[in-house]
Parts: structure tokens; C-alpha cells; sequence
């Protein structure tokens, strides 16, 4: 097909974004005879379908669609449809109400093939007040040891990965459905790279229901999926490297904590100590309350009161 690169944008109620997305690689300064926009619409219920066929009708072959059958509530269905339709010798997961600057492709791929990139980790802006990672961007380089760098802290799916890595991988449907997948690619890979040196990827401040088919960051049940998942990976597929506490610190500081809050928060006590107990029995192995980095005060103490020895 001679596709370079495979855009996959996962679409839900983004008639607001949408087109701003689907522009922003329309308009990169490189052959677009060698770029695919590949856009799955979740079934939308407003404009986001019709915007689709637009485009597809006014750039034949360079936008493709496709469209679920029924909303599946996450982006892992829209991806995992896009991915499997991608032609390109890499891919990218670009979400709907985001961007990606003016001059990402000609650098991704110059980056991608300079260095045989199995993945390539690009700077990501938060725009609108939107967080984004950064502790990864402060120089780029040609090859990290994934694991006992700061990458493993930005698990989200805007990166370039070399479709042959991840063909075979897909995006569950539990959330986060990207960590699984991106720590998969991460331990697939021989060579991840890190691009700093450009605003590659804009994430906008715009999250939620309304323009992104997901569930919600807090529900505990689909979380413990999710761990389940995430742990058993790391304990089968990695378990002799001592390097797997930095990933280990990320998912138990960041995405642990935060379930332990919302589990906190329900008022159903007999259903949050159920909760408490399932997570324990899923995370409670790989708990190390003596090494967890530069964890804040709110980290450690939500960790030790839930992991600590009686």
C-alpha cells in the first residue's frame, strides 16, 4: 500500500473536535499519498457519523471509516477496529478532541527511521489547563531502557508504534484499556525512543462523555479488570526485573491511589470493604511501601493504610 503512517482516531459525540483533529494531519507537510486517516465512530448520537462521510467522500482512499453497531462505551472497540484496517508501517492513536502540531509526521517518521524505532514516545502539551506528562521530555533519546527510565510514568496510546509490534496486540474492553496495551508494546519492543524536541501531540483540556466513548476514570469495578490485567502481566511476563518497581511505582502512586479514594468515597460500606479486600488480594504482592520513589504524603499514607502490615 506504501502507507508510512496510519492515523486511528476513535470518535464518540466529537462533531465539536473532530474536524480539528482530522486537520491537523491533513494539513503536515508530507506526501499525503502516504498518510491514511483511519476514523471509527462509536455510533454517535449527533453529528460526528455525518462529518465522517465527508470526509471520506472528499478524500477518497486518504480517509477511511468504519462504524460500531452499537455504542461500546470505551475506545478500545474504535481502536482495535482501526488498528486491524491499518496499512500503515506505523501507527498512531490519535483521540478525537485532540492535535497534533504542524509539523509531527515528517519528524515522528524521520525520528521513527533514524533510529529503528519500535515505539517512539513524543512530547505531549496539555492545552487548556489539561496535565500532560513531562519528566520524560526533557531531552530526546535514540533508545531508553523502557523500564528504568520515566517513561513507564506516560502510559497513554499517543505514541508511534510500528504496526508489526502491535498487530497482535489489542485494547481491552475495561479501563484504563490503555496501560495494557501500551506496557505491552513497551515489553515487545526492542528499541523505544523518546522525540522531545517538537509539540508532536496537543491534549485538550475537553474530557467526558460528551465527545470521548468512554466510562468513567472511577469506576472501581472496571479498575480491578484492569489490575487483574496489568499485574498478572507484570508478574508472568516480567517477573526478574528489579526495574519493574519503577513501573510497579507509577500504577500503585498514580492509578492505585486513585481507586483507593473512590473506594473511600462510597457509601455503601459493606460494597468499599468488598472493593478493598479484591484490590488487596490483586495489588497487595507487589507492594513495597519502602520504595515507592518521591511519593507525596497523600501517596504513602493512602498506600499504608490500605497495604501496611497490621
Amino acid at each position: 500500500y506504501g502507507i508510512d503512517i496510519s492515523f486511528v482516531i476513535p470518535a464518540y459525540n466529537a462533531a465539536s473536535t473532530l474536524s480539528r483533529a482530522i486537520d491537523s494531519v491533513l494539513s503536515q507537510p508530507y506526501d499525503l499519498k502516504r498518510i491514511e486517516v483511519i476514523v471509527v465512530d462509536d455510533n454517535s448520537s449527533d453529528g460526528t457519523w455525518s462529518i465522517v462521510q465527508d470526509y471520506e467522500a472528499r478524500f477518497p482512499g486518504l480517509v477511511r471509516s468504519a462504524r460500531t453497531p452499537q455504542q461500546s462505551g470505551t475506545p478500545a472497540l474504535p481502536r482495535n477496529t482501526g488498528l486491524e484496517m491499518a496499512h500503515g508501517e506505523y501507527v498512531f492513536f490519535l483521540d478525537a478532541d485532540d492535535w497534533i502540531g504542524e509539523k509531527a509526521v515528517p519528524l515522528m517518521l524521520e525520528r521513527a527511521v533514524e533510529w529503528n524505532s519500535d515505539v517512539l514516545v513524543v512530547k505531549i502539551i496539555g492545552e487548556g489547563g489539561r496535565e500532560a506528562p513531562k519528566s520524560m521530555f526533557e531531552w530526546s533519546h535514540p533508545q531508553v531502557d523502557v523500564f528504568t527510565s520515566k517513561v513507564v510514568w506516560t502510559l497513554g496510546p499517543y505514541k508511534l508504534f510500528r504496526r508489526s509490534l502491535v498487530q497482535d496486540i489489542r485494547f481491552p474492553d475495561f479501563m484504563p484499556e490503555d496501560m495494557s496495551f501500551v506496557i505491552r508494546a513497551y515489553a515487545k519492543a526492542n528499541v523505544v525512543s523518546v522525540a522531545a524536541d517538537h509539540d508532536y501531540y496537543h491534549l485538550s483540556a475537553q474530557v467526558g462523555e460528551k465527545n470521548a466513548s468512554v466510562t468513567s476514570w472511577v469506576d472501581v469495578e472496571t479498575n480491578l479488570k484492569a489490575y487483574e490485567d496489568i499485574f498478572g502481566f507484570i508478574g508472568e511476563t516480567l517477573p526478574e526485573k528489579e526495574c519493574n518497581q519503577i513501573l510497579l511505582r507509577r500504577v500503585l502512586r498514580r492509578d492505585v491511589c486513585n481507586t483507593l479514594t473512590t473506594i473511600g468515597q462510597n457509601p455503601d460500606h459493606e460494597c468499599a470493604c468488598s472493593q478493598l479486600q479484591r484490590l488487596m488480594g490483586i495489588v497487595g504482592p507487589y507492594v513495597d511501601l519502602e520504595n515507592l520513589g518521591e511519593a507525596s504524603e497523600r501517596e504513602i499514607g493512602l498506600l499504608a493504610a490500605a497495604f501496611a502490615p497490621d
